[in-house]
């Protein structure tokens, strides 16, 4: 059985097609996605959807298998559209394979509908992925307080910049019960990047990876563990 027709069996045994009558391959299978772009290709056909087709929302089955062949299934039922038919997708080993399928006649308009949002987010997938930027303000952790020493000038590393801030800190800690204090004296860090994503949920992932490796860098120069106080997006 090629891997095509082993990915349509899986299908038709799955429990969110049980009244299917039909299944079409409204693209040349195995699509042409990596395991790690099947979640940005997905968005983007979704977007595509609701822009062209009406499309406001969807239901989603899926479940995931640890099988030589078989590693996932997800069936794609959109809402608050003139749309019946269902878009399954099956992921073997051999890649993804995309299915259109429908409970009552074969519908080639609906089948066409899917194959230009396919062909759209295939489109969008291959273009780079825009870049976000974001900026956060870093300081030392409130159990090691005013001994951090300070950050002076500015560095660039290409997608992230870090300057000292323009203001600093004076702050009064008790130490003891007897009303004994430390006096201590901290300037922010103001860190601003950009990261690379095809929407800013995406983005944050490294955006926040990068900017704790940056903590962790400046808690090894300053000798203080640093924390993140503030972080936007935009």
């Amino acid at each position: 059985m090629n891997p095509a027709d082993s990915a349509l069996a899986y299908l038709r045994s799955f429990d969110a097609h049980r009244e299917t009558r039909w299944f079409a391959a409204s693209w040349a299978n195995p699509v042409d996605i990596a395991d790690s772009e099947t979640e940005p290709w997905y968005h983007y056909l979704l977007e595509h959807m609701r822009g062209s087709a009406g499309v406001t929302g969807h239901q989603s089955s899926q479940s995931d298998y640890d099988m030589p062949d078989l590693k996932a299934i997800q069936v794609v039922s959109p809402t608050g559209a003139p749309l019946t038919t269902k878009l399954s997708l099956v992921r073997l080993s051999d890649g993804l394979f995309v299915f259109v399928s429908g409970e009552g006649e074969v519908l080639e308009t609906e089948i066409g509908v899917w194959a230009e949002a396919i062909a759209t987010a295939l489109q969008k997938l291959s273009q780079a992925h825009p870049q976000h930027g974001w900026w956060a303000v870093l300081g030392p952790h409130p159990r090691g307080r005013g001994r951090m020493r300070p950050f002076i000038g500015a560095i660039d590393l290409d997608l992230l910049t870090l300057r000292a801030a323009e203001f600093g800190y004076r702050e009064t800690v008790p130490i003891s019960l007897r009303g004994l204090s430390e006096v201590h004296h901290w300037v922010p860090v103001i860190v601003n990047g950009r990261s690379v994503g095809y929407d800013w949920d995406s983005a944050s992932h490294a955006a926040h990876r990068d900017l704790y490796a940056v903590a962790a860098l400046l808690s090894l120069e300053s000798g203080v563990c640093c924390s993140v106080g503030v972080g936007r997006s935009g």
